[in-house]
């Protein structure tokens, strides 16, 4: 859906939001059933252009919002980039942020489609690659260095991603 407006209020209420700083998209699922009810409005309704107005500040609303959140979902990711390599948890992370495990859960997978989990995951295996690309540390080096300090949970998620073992790419390395 596209939004544009010429108020100088408007555009100075809209850099407060999601929008801020020339971002031009933002991804709002909560914002989807304002334009369904907008769709699903009579045309001839006489008080049609006081729904619309309506509509168009909850929107705002909800962008607002959604800014709020972006800064929870920024400052989570930013923790996990710096500490992956230490043993973190999600619980962790919200009460570093005073809010709710669950909170922090639904905000995280709205912003980025997975759950902060899955993001750490995520985080670590690519620094594991990496690191196995380019570096002479053994494969229990590497886990112990991503996070992870069993080795066969390492192997089991590495292989799951990558689709090979961190031993084959070890293997790999060797060879160029």
């Amino acid at each position: 859906i596209w939004i544009g407006v010429s108020d100088k209020k408007a555009v100075e209420f809209i850099e407060t939001t999601a929008f801020q700083n020339n971002q031009c998209v933002c991804h709002n699922p909560n914002a989807e059933h304002v334009f369904v009810e907008i769709q699903n409005t009579k045309k001839d309704d006489i008080c049609l252009e006081f729904f619309l107005c309506s509509k168009i500040y909850e929107i705002f609303t909800l962008l607002y919002v959604d800014r709020r959140r972006n800064e929870y979902v920024e400052k989570a990711i930013n923790y996990i980039h710096n500490n992956y390599g230490e043993k973190i948890s999600i619980e962790q992370i919200a009460k570093l942020l005073s809010i709710d495990r669950r909170y922090l859960g639904r905000l995280f997978y709205s912003q980025t489609g997975m759950n902060p989990k899955e993001y750490l995951i995520d985080v670590r295996l690519q620094n594991a690659f990496k690191l196995l690309q380019t570096k002479d540390y053994t494969i229990s080096e590497v886990a112990k260095l991503v996070g992870y300090d069993n080795y066969g949970s390492f192997f089991k998620v590495f292989k799951n991603k990558y689709g090979v073992s961190p031993a084959k790419l070890g293997q790999y390395r060797t060879r160029q």
